[in-house]
């Protein structure tokens, strides 16, 4: 396949099944479409700009060895998501794992919601 008929699919789902299937200009792709939005969130998470470089980097590694793992029942980005808390979590070493917990939560949750009192009962469900 060469670059432009992958440069034509603005389908998702479509350049995913392609990288699945090993074609490494469709992951490519999919580098550059989200590479801005991992960066982001995990300087968001991480608060440290090396850490947050090292999660871009882990993240895509994560995903080009995990790929074959998404199954499309979330969208991609929810899975991407996922694995920059993940990798931030690791990186930070058990010290902080529950701020950065709630940090993260707290990011991907509405804003209507983000509140302290919102906060606190998370707490309580998690430590019934």
């Amino acid at each position: 396949m060469n670059t432009d008929q992958v440069q034509n699919i603005d389908n998702e789902p479509e350049l995913v099944r392609r990288a699945q299937n090993g074609d490494k200009q469709a992951f490519s792709l999919l580098v550059k479409q989200y590479e801005s939005m991992v960066y982001g969130f995990a300087f968001k998470v991480c608060r440290n700009e090396e850490k947050a470089a090292e999660t871009l980097q882990d993240t895509f590694v994560n995903v080009y060895r995990k790929l074959d793992q998404f199954n499309g029942k979330a969208k991609f980005s929810t899975w991407l998501y996922q694995i920059v808390t993940n990798n931030c979590l690791m990186k930070e070493g058990g010290a902080n794992w529950m701020s950065l917990l709630f940090r993260s939560i707290h990011l991907k949750m509405e804003p209507k919601i983000r509140s302290a009192r919102a906060k606190e009962h998370l707490c309580m469900r998690l430590f019934r």
